[in-house]
């Protein structure tokens, strides 16, 4: 009886455990993010497009995403409401956004294909950026403040340390593949050489002719009038408005009277997700898989962190894309890239794995705003790659690096004394210079790498290996270059991949189909034992990785600052110095006028 009663009291305790549980998650989904809205007759769907976009959301709670807006969100939102009777317009509140061109491609995709519906929308902007204006452009009518302003062109901006590193006694020793290569020259020159400009101005002229082709299309201008507002760089409101790139002066409450639409209840796009019931499960569906590849890669298992910092770990998305080339409701693959690359064998390993998964289901690569070097090793293993216009891609070749500290040392007082077996096995020391032999050994191993990425390139793309070598020795394309000289297949965004999935897939466009997403989403709690973990992990691993690209970091950051604010030069810089070879691009891409460089 005393044992029957115990276990009564197991069992109320683990009843009332779970209802407490229960309870809090409820209460946090109503602090966090309220109550589930409901849609009337008549609603206006509001897009926030400003600061980060993301290619996925890094935060879920109670299975809603937190955090900024990722660009399937904007693009399905937008497509939905299209078609929904009770969606009479969309006003898009613009600027300052801090993304690529690739991504503001694929969002003004999405406004022109609402506007097929003949529903108004209307853009607002504050203060812009060019990258603002190319977005804005896309409704049907811009309205700006009347104390706003604009701040218009493309800079790209290369900051060289060489001067300061020979103060200091660094001395980088860098073995790289082909001219274009240039990941290292901030550490290695005093300055800009020929090639590394050529690139840079292919890369601005190419940017630049799209967006100027867009927003005078848009605009209704021509190309001569968009250029010269962009030349004149600073543009108030009034100026704006006299040279039509903007078509009103007015504020928020006043866009009723645009959108026709008098007391409209707007709706935010996560709202009116949650209200449409779009986000419930859908069993018996065939799926459609996409598999993310975001932000540097590297060996072994990483993911991204509560913060939105990314890195893609080999064996990570490896293992995503056995699991959806095992799962026989999976019926095609969209292996959906933004990465600068990384180290080759993590890259290798995504390779082998995405070629596996080709072998038995269609792969289709989609390309975000970058998909360059490691990032294009594994695009070659793709049924089909589709990339914007503006996506950076190529940058077929290899770097590898090694750091010599011995002068550093002697102006400080060390002494290093070395003692080893086997002739070579400082190879990666940083006490004393390199040998003859060492150079011969570090400059075969990257070149033997480099012969692979070219044999991978001409493999996918039907190409000489020859040809494929005019095109690489590091070289950067813009997607639309890429597809005029055969590196991709077709111009489009993550829309256009899914689209061609489907189709590769023998399925009929009007087919109800699933999208399972890897990386699965994570909680916020997930999220948290994970961010924990990354904290231990970079107390115990001086990889000095911050958890959000940021401007170029200065060398003191690089010398004195264990934690140095660039993620990809961090890493690459102590990987690379600790023996690892490199595909991987560190362009000065252009950004738009009033914003640094890696947002």
């Amino acid at each position: 009886m005393a044992r029957r009663r115990s276990w009564l009291w197991i069992l109320f305790g683990f009843l009332f455990v779970v209802v407490l549980f229960s309870s809090a998650i409820w209460l946090l989904n109503r602090i966090f993010l309220g109550a589930s809205p409901k849609l009337d007759a008549n609603n206006v769907l509001v897009v926030q497009l400003a600061g980060r976009v993301v290619e996925r959301p890094s935060v879920f709670l109670g299975g809603q995403a937190l955090g900024p807006l990722s660009v399937r969100e904007i693009d399905r939102t937008l497509r939905r409401a299209a078609g929904d009777p009770r969606i009479s317009g969309v006003v898009l509140r613009v600027g300052p956004l801090l993304t690529g061109f690739a991504k503001a491609q694929e969002i003004r995709d999405a406004i022109h294909a609402f506007r097929q519906s003949d529903k108004p929308v209307v853009a607002i902007l504050e203060i812009g950026t060019v990258l603002d204006v190319y977005v804005a452009s896309a409704a049907d009518t811009v309205v700006q403040v009347p104390t706003g302003m604009l701040l218009l062109g493309l800079v790209s901006r290369s900051q060289y340390y060489r001067e300061l590193l020979d103060k200091l006694g660094v001395e980088f020793e860098v073995f790289h593949t082909g001219p274009y290569k240039t990941a290292m020259n901030p550490f290695t020159e005093t300055g800009m050489n020929p090639r590394e400009r050529e690139a840079i101005e292919s890369l601005l002229d190419s940017i630049y002719e799209q967006l100027l082709t867009a927003i005078s299309t848009d605009r209704k201008l021509t190309v001569a009038q968009v250029a010269a507002a962009i030349d004149r760089g600073v543009l108030s409101a009034s100026a704006a408005q006299q040279m039509g790139i903007v078509d009103e002066l007015g504020f928020d409450d006043q866009l009723d009277s645009y959108l026709a639409s008098p007391g409209a209840k707007r709706v935010s796009v996560r709202d009116y997700w949650k209200a449409s019931g779009a986000s419930g499960l859908s069993w018996g569906r065939p799926v459609i898989a996409i598999v993310h590849v975001s932000g540097m890669i590297v060996p072994g298992e990483a993911g991204g962190d509560l913060f939105g910092g990314n890195l893609a770990g080999g064996d990570t998305v490896a293992r995503h894309l056995r699991q959806a080339r095992k799962d026989s409701s999976v019926k095609a693959i969209v292996l959906r890239i933004d990465s600068p690359g990384g180290a080759v064998t993590g890259s290798d390993v995504i390779w082998r794995e995405a070629v596996l998964a080709a072998e038995g289901k269609p792969l289709i690569i989609s390309m975000s705003d970058v998909a360059a070097s490691g990032g294009y090793w594994i695009a070659t293993a793709g049924t089909r790659v589709l990339a914007d216009g503006a996506t950076y891609t190529g940058s077929i070749g290899v770097v590898s690096s090694r750091i010599n500290l011995q002068r550093t040392y002697d102006k400080i007082g060390i002494t290093n004394v070395t003692i080893q077996r086997g002739r070579n096995a400082d190879i990666f020391g940083d006490t004393k210079p390199l040998t003859e032999e060492q150079r011969a050994i570090l400059t075969a191993s990257i070149e033997e790498s480099y012969r692979a990425f070219i044999a991978k390139v001409a493999s996918a793309r039907g190409m000489d290996e020859e040809e494929v070598e005019r095109l690489a020795a590091g070289r950067v394309w813009t997607g639309a270059q890429a597809l005029e000289i055969g590196l991709v297949d077709e111009i489009g965004g993550l829309h256009a991949a899914l689209r061609a999935a489907r189709a590769e897939a023998g399925l009929r466009p009007d087919t109800n189909v699933t999208v399972r997403v890897y990386p699965r989403a994570r909680g916020i709690f997930q999220q948290l034992i994970s961010l924990l973990s990354v904290a231990s992990a970079r107390g115990a691993v001086p990889l000095g990785v911050s958890s959000a690209p940021s401007p170029e970091p200065g060398i003191i950051d690089l010398v004195l600052d264990p934690t140095a604010r660039n993620q990809r030069i961090e890493l690459l810089l102590r990987l690379a110095a600790a023996g690892h070879a490199w595909a991987i691009v560190r362009q000065p891409v252009p950004v738009p006028a009033g914003r640094l460089p890696w947002p």
